[in-house]
């Protein structure tokens, strides 16, 4: 068993081992901040707010886990950022985050003027920094993923991690929507039965937005009850809640909302985002509206919204199959399909394992 002290330890010694200038995130936010600032494109998962959230999240399940974000620096100036959270007695030690399927590593994202092969260079540092976590920790294997599309192609951290040893995990698809496309070119990938479902809930339900500009603490409660009474209980900590209604405050959410003729709340959604992508992140329906569009009125306002926001693509989830079932529930399913009806691309993302080939003898 290796103490959250003796975590801490390892992981600056091996920052240093692996020849990486770092600092951490919590001392060095003003960094971070600029970093995203500068980068060419920024997804949600970068956002400071969301590797702050990520770590709360699963802090409450997890009380070792350690939150090892930091900046990355070279030539004395800030040049990355790598959202990192590790668990020092898991078989799976390092992740940035979770999806469907346990915990990911994704790539540091870089300023744009970075040169390639400056960047190619940190990479591979970082993957190296890993595989010592890794060893360290005892830990069987970390793993990671990327999103292939056809401008880019697959990047420099899936070609480095599989010269180091990484294998085929898994490949699962992204459901985008392009939000550059006008609202008369997007209406046409709108799932055809979806369209008149629009239409006619428009005329019978109303939906509001709040965000920075219009923020009331009493909406927001009104999206937590509504959240507890569908799910049954409390699903998370106060302090997750709060991080959330930060985050709006501070532009980097908002949530899509309807209201029937006495103000009560009967569904809503809440949209993380970045200068450029947005993320679904959460959304409840009052279970005796089931039969009225509420989920194709929202999703269709928050995609108005982005479109006003100036955000480039709209992340709706992964595609999850019937197939999955065994391992993904069939809700999960059920609701992926009920996204794929908005999406105007769907992408490839390619996850790696990198699995530890070395004695599981402890370094402590």
């Amino acid at each position: 068993m290796i103490k959250k002290e003796e975590g801490c330890k390892l992981v600056e010694e091996a920052f240093i081992e692996s020849g990486l200038t770092v600092k951490f995130k919590e001392k060095y936010n003003n960094d971070w901040v600029t970093v995203t600032n500068e980068a060419k494109y920024v997804p949600v998962d970068y956002v400071s707010y969301q590797s702050s959230y990520q770590y709360e999240y699963f802090r409450a399940i997890n009380e070792n886990l350690i939150d090892i974000s930091v900046v990355i620096y070279y030539d004395h100036r800030a040049c990355g950022i790598w959202p990192l959270l590790l668990d020092v007695n898991s078989s799976e030690p390092i992740k940035s985050k979770n999806n469907l399927y346990g915990g990911i590593v994704i790539p540091p994202l870089f300023v744009s003027t970075l040169q390639e092969k400056i960047k190619r260079k940190i990479m591979k540092s970082c993957i190296n920094t890993l595989n010592i976590i890794l060893k360290k920790c005892c830990g069987e294997c970390w793993r990671t993923n990327e999103v292939y599309d056809t401008n880019n192609g697959l990047g420099q951290w899936h070609q480095i991690a599989l010269i180091n040893s990484a294998e085929l995990d898994k490949v699962n698809c992204e459901m985008y929507v392009d939000l550059k496309l006008s609202t008369k070119e997007y209406r046409k990938f709108v799932r055809k039965s979806y369209r008149p479902l629009i239409s006619s809930g428009s005329k019978n339900w109303e939906t509001f937005v709040m965000d920075s500009c219009n923020i009331d603490t009493s909406i927001w409660n009104k999206f937590k009850i509504l959240h507890k009474n569908v799910s049954g209980r409390s699903t998370r900590s106060d302090e997750t809640w709060n991080m959330q209604y930060n985050a709006i405050k501070h532009g980097d959410s908002f949530i899509v909302y309807i209201a029937d003729s006495s103000e009560k709340m009967v569904g809503g959604a809440l949209f993380d985002i970045s200068k450029d992508e947005c993320n679904y992140s959460v959304g409840v329906y009052d279970r005796e509206l089931f039969d009225q569009p509420l989920g194709h009125m929202i999703q269709y306002r928050a995609i108005e919204e982005m479109k006003i926001k100036d955000i480039s693509w709209y992340r709706l989830g992964t595609r999850l199959y019937k197939e999955e079932s065994g391992f993904i529930d069939k809700k999960r399913v059920n609701i992926s399909s009920f996204m794929q009806g908005f999406s105007t691309h769907m992408f490839p993302r390619i996850g790696l394992i990198i699995k530890n080939k070395q004695s599981t003898t402890s370094t402590f």
